[in-house]
């Protein structure tokens, strides 16, 4: 089974999974603006059962040390996340794809480049965006 994860943000990860082969596909990060061309176009080329898109949820809370202006850009971030997340679905299932949002897992997907490098077996450069990505294609959270 092939699966496409998707962390959305103004650098998106992108990121094709084989479960059958346990193998990474592709794994890219682009800019916002060309996201949702990009999934649709990736998409069409690895043709995966699932496609998972994460969207952050729920409330933003203050944490200690943090103003006024920093929670504001905190949101600020989230709400571009969300409105990109709905985006990228939205383009997916207008091209025929079915994509669903996911929140975001418990404790984060963040991977240090070496550990994934490790786990995946990947070779070459990421983002922590297209690793994030990797890790929702590949776990499916």
């Amino acid at each position: 089974m092939i699966r496409m994860g998707i962390d959305p943000g103004a650098g998106t990860g992108l990121a094709v999974w084989d479960e059958d082969r346990k193998q990474l596909l592709a794994l890219v990060t682009i800019q916002s603006p060309l996201a949702a061309e990009m999934a649709v176009t990736m998409a069409g080329i690895h043709r995966p059962k699932e496609i998972l898109i994460e969207k952050p949820q729920g409330a933003i809370y203050p944490r200690r040390g943090q103003d006024t202006l920093q929670m504001l850009k905190i949101a600020r971030n989230v709400g571009q996340c969300q409105a990109l997340a709905d985006e990228i679905c939205r383009a997916l299932e207008k091209a025929g794809f079915n994509a669903r949002t996911i929140p975001p897992a418990k404790g984060g997907t963040k991977w240090p480049a070496a550990l994934f490098k490790r786990t995946f077996e990947y070779k070459g450069r990421s983002s922590s965006h297209s690793r994030d990505a990797a890790v929702i294609a590949r776990y499916g959270h």
